[in-house]
């Protein structure tokens, strides 16, 4: 959420805070705070601390007239429709922020009835099918709608921020205090099949084992929810280059390039194949000192060579991969189609453009002809060979730098 968004949701709540107070006055705001430490904002605290206090007092009126004369009284009457009110304008309001939250289902059903019959004076007739619920006064009634909970510190809940999408998983973020860390969380889409499952946990597990500072490092598995904790890294490769481009000098482009190699050198010496290389699935963290590192993530369509989950005729995948291979076969996806979509990362990095067409210099566009040849035979083999072909390369890119490769 950006800060205009987050600022608006906390001043909402201020002045639901203070409208509260005009009605019911101060004195049991914090009665029922414990319930909600989990809630970040303080005002959010407060404000359904006070919300749950008073609605209990008035339901439990509410239910003694049940056995009664079935009339409510006025003044309960405008209270209670008061705080439903203001309950949904809340749930309206803060939907799809941090602070978005759902009401415990038992009390949520009640409200609704209790909104088609209250009446803001003379007080209510309570209708004959309006059925008594257990009242809560042991625990929270308003829920964080997005929210996690750490092994550390299970009683501290911390809201999720959403982050983006993709097609088999959505990405959160959160506040860890106990480390003072920005956290990310993965989650895989309800509508996944089994192998897509399979896919999703193999990529935990991948992350888990690979020890490199140039790829995304994996925390811990959530069964339940099919979703996992990991290092959280705010920029993409795309987002950095378009920001930095004119200011990042030779030598910083051929570090960062050093370190593309560096990752895919270990990631195939340890086995996989990433397949879904481009320029959103490539990260860079900034650290204050003014290092720069990139972090290769997003390995949902890593190709193990002993796990065979990629079909004949399975739908053709990445944005940068080598077409040809919607001829011969996702399947068949081998490491010079690896070597292909690094070509453009490279060119991205060096020129800040994606097109190799951007590349000057005879010499140093062979090299992208060799990784990008539709004669796979013509190709760099492996990584390695690409990264020492590069390094050849360095002194006739520094060479045309002055002239903007």
């Amino acid at each position: 959420m950006d800060l205009i968004a987050h600022n608006d949701s906390v001043a909402l709540m201020k002045r639901k805070l203070r409208d509260f107070q005009d009605l019911f006055g101060a004195d049991n705001i914090r009665i029922y705070e414990e319930y909600y430490s989990a809630f970040s904002h303080r005002n959010q605290q407060w404000l359904f601390s006070a919300l749950h206090y008073e609605l209990n007092g008035l339901l439990r009126y509410l239910f003694t007239k049940l056995l009664g004369n079935r009339h409510y009284n006025a003044d309960e009457s405008r209270k209670l429709l008061a705080i439903i009110q203001m309950i949904g304008s809340l749930k309206m309001n803060l939907k799809t922020t941090e602070f978005e939250f759902e009401l415990d289902p038992s009390y949520d059903e009640l409200l609704k009835k209790c909104r088609t019959f209250l009446k803001p004076t003379n007080g209510s007739p309570i209708p004959d099918d309006l059925g008594e619920i257990e009242l809560i006064d042991h625990r929270n009634i308003f829920h964080l709608k997005q929210s996690v909970s750490v092994p550390n510190n299970p009683s501290r809940a911390y809201p999720l921020i959403f982050v983006g999408e993709g097609s088999y998983s959505q990405v959160f973020k959160y506040r860890d205090e106990s480390y003072d860390l920005w956290i990310a969380q993965k989650r895989a889409l309800n509508n996944l099949t089994t192998a897509e499952l399979v896919r999703f946990r193999n990529e935990f597990d991948d992350l888990k084992k690979f020890d490199s500072p140039f790829i995304i490092k994996a925390y811990e598995y959530d069964n339940q929810n099919n979703s996992y904790t990991m290092e959280f890294v705010p920029l993409t490769l795309d987002t950095y280059i378009f920001k930095w481009n004119d200011r990042l000098s030779i030598n910083e482009r051929i570090r960062l390039i050093t370190q593309l190699f560096r990752a895919f050198s270990y990631i195939h010496h340890e086995g996989l194949w990433h397949r879904d290389i481009s320029y959103t699935n490539i990260l860079v963290k900034q650290h204050i000192d003014g290092s720069v590192f990139l972090k290769v993530a997003d390995f949902g369509l890593a190709k193990h060579p002993h796990i065979r989950l990629t079909r004949p005729g399975t739908e053709f995948k990445g944005s940068l991969n080598d077409s040809n291979l919607r001829i011969i076969g996702f399947e068949n996806y081998e490491v010079r189609h690896e070597v292909f979509a690094l070509a453009f990362i490279i060119c991205y990095i060096l020129t800040g453009k994606k097109e190799l067409s951007a590349i000057k210099g005879d010499t140093v566009f062979e090299f992208f002809e060799i990784a990008t040849s539709p004669d796979l035979n013509r190709r760099f083999n492996s990584v390695n060979e690409m990264a020492q072909a590069f390094q050849r390369l360095i002194p006739h890119i520094r060479e045309l730098s002055s002239r903007k490769l």
